[in-house]
């Protein structure tokens, strides 16, 4: 068997620019390593930790190679944290939909006792406001209800999967999770939701999700929220 690699949380970011995207980044990766520490989580001294100066160096490389001659890698670059024994890779995305993720790469499956403490992490992260939702136990998805929204929309509308993973970010993140886009939607659902990953489990909160986006939004400012997106209002909640 080769290697698995199983992403564990999310964050959605704004826009990338040499200074917010670095910072970011930067925060991102001391706020887990801090996050674990809180919550008696051993993490290894890293050689190699990211600053604000070497994180802005790569992302001009990053903008400026793909400006210059473009490519079919990932516009992204990463860092590892050492907690626990296993190597969590944080790596950020320039996309059109910008984001950081981290994931484990491991060879065979471990015991349960052996990763409790990496859903007892994501929940940490996710209650700090760190990132923005993660795995957690028994297959399910645990975060900010509007940001899991999109991310299971991204994971239905092939037109918004490569703007996700593989389009280099140009100008404006090209959708955010619509409760950044309409203050009315505050307060409508809980700010948290879970999610279990199976067809009925993401149905169910599609459906809760697109009812209330139905009632609070207009056609019109739906139309405005996807303006950069080739999918239709109707298209989008359907999905």
């Amino acid at each position: 068997m080769g290697p698995i690699g199983t992403t564990f949380f999310w964050k959605f970011l704004e826009s990338v620019s040499h200074e917010a995207t670095p910072l970011a980044f930067v925060q991102s990766y001391e706020s887990t390593r801090a996050a674990a520490g809180n919550i008696g989580i051993a993490c290894s001294p890293d050689s190699t930790m990211p600053t604000e100066n070497s994180t802005r160096e790569r992302v001009a490389d990053i903008l400026e190679y793909f400006d210059q001659k473009g490519s079919k890698t990932l516009p992204s670059f990463g860092n590892g944290i050492t907690m626990n024994g296993e190597t969590w890779h944080l790596r950020c995305f320039l996309t059109m939909i910008p984001h950081i993720q981290a994931y484990i790469v491991e060879r065979s499956p471990k015991t349960e006792a052996e990763i409790t403490y990496r859903f007892q992490l994501v929940r940490e992260l996710v209650r700090q406001g760190v990132v923005d939702f993660g795995q957690i136990e028994n297959n399910q998805r645990f975060g900010k209800t509007w940001d899991l929204f999109l991310f299971f929309k991204i994971r239905r509308l092939r037109q918004l999967q490569q703007p996700f993973s593989l389009l280099l970010f140009r100008d404006h993140a090209i959708c955010s999770p619509p409760d950044r886009f309409f203050p009315q939607l505050y307060g409508k659902l809980p700010a948290l939701s879970v999610v279990t990953c199976d067809k009925h489990g993401i149905q169910e909160f599609l459906d809760k999700c697109n009812d209330v986006l139905a009632q609070e939004v207009g056609h019109d400012e739906l139309i405005e929220y996807l303006k950069a997106v080739p999918v239709s209002p109707k298209k989008f909640l359907r999905a």
